[in-house]
């Protein structure tokens, strides 16, 4: 895809005011365990943000959405027990296809934000170790053993979609360490982000570098 520089929308300001809630957010609230079947029949009643509880919505992610007025289209924002449950690839494929997005462009989207998702809830939120070599088996057996953790089931995640006139801006926001995002990403090793780097327009990333904003030209 011929790379362009986007016009991009403001960044979120670090510390946004908190303000009620407005009445054209449609919002569900979850409570554990979730159900990704919930969440996709709630989508095709026209809600658009999902939570586990009201408390949430005080966080700094949704109070960025509110107070700047961003026009989100959708958000999820659960503890990493809830969301490692859900079928997260299923739920946006949903979306953006009740969304009407083109094919080509839907698919763009659907892989290169799995592959940030994945990055920041391993590597960041549950703070694996990113660099040694070990078995599938291994490896989802420390995922389970991180969830069984108070610190890391307990620690959110967040992803909102917003669309702007000409863009389309893809959130992704971690509790945890700073998410995993080398300069200069060998091929070998990094086959992710380089794949993130090619079906994106842009990358950006909050001063903590702890939340992941990808582009989408329309």
């Amino acid at each position: 895809m011929g790379k362009r520089q986007p016009v991009l929308p403001r960044q979120i300001i670090d510390n946004p005011k908190k303000v009620p809630l407005k009445s054209d957010h449609k919002i569900s609230i979850l409570r554990s365990p979730v159900s990704s079947d919930r969440i996709l029949t709630s989508i095709d009643e026209g809600k658009s943000i999902f939570t586990d509880s009201r408390h949430s919505l005080s966080q700094k992610i949704f109070q960025a959405i509110f107070h700047q007025d961003i026009p989100v289209q959708l958000a999820l924002y659960f503890k990493n027990k809830d969301i490692y449950a859900l079928e997260f690839v299923q739920i946006l494929s949903h979306f953006l296809k009740n969304q009407n997005y083109h094919p080509v462009l839907h698919d763009q989207i659907l892989t290169a934000s799995q592959e940030a998702y994945a990055n920041a809830f391993l590597w960041s939120s549950l703070e694996l170790d990113s660099s040694k070599e070990i078995r599938p088996i291994d490896f989802f057996k420390e995922i389970e053993d991180r969830l069984q953790e108070k610190k890391y089931a307990d620690r959110y995640m967040g992803i909102y979609l917003a669309k702007y006139p000409n863009i389309l801006e893809v959130v992704i926001h971690a509790e945890g360490k700073p998410i995993v995002w080398p300069h200069a990403p060998t091929e070998e090793r990094f086959r992710g982000i380089n794949l993130i780097r090619t079906l994106t327009d842009k990358v950006d990333f909050d001063a903590n570098g702890k939340t992941i904003r990808l582009y989408f030209l329309n």
